[in-house]
């Protein structure tokens, strides 16, 4: 799902991910995934209080072009098969 700013909440991210189990479960998982992508430099982590927002950046935006969507399945679990 994508915002008009580019830019959405972690918590949005994780609820759309995991939507049958609490935030508050998968919170710092999604914290781990989303620190291993600012490492790689995919996204960029804004904090704003005590939201967290993530964006992203130019080479997670071409990296995500470059698989088309047609390639990219859901299971009824959520977990993507490639």
């Amino acid at each position: 799902r994508e915002s008009k700013s580019g830019i959405i909440p972690a918590k949005d991210l994780a609820l759309e991910m995991y939507p049958e189990t609490e935030y508050s479960k998968v919170r710092p998982m999604i914290s781990t995934y989303l620190d291993i992508l600012e490492e790689l430099g995919l996204v960029k982590k804004i904090r704003k209080r005590r939201q967290v927002y993530i964006e992203l950046t130019e080479r997670g935006n071409s990296f995500v072009k470059s698989f088309p969507e047609a390639k990219i399945k859901y299971s009824k679990t959520k977990k993507r098969s490639l």
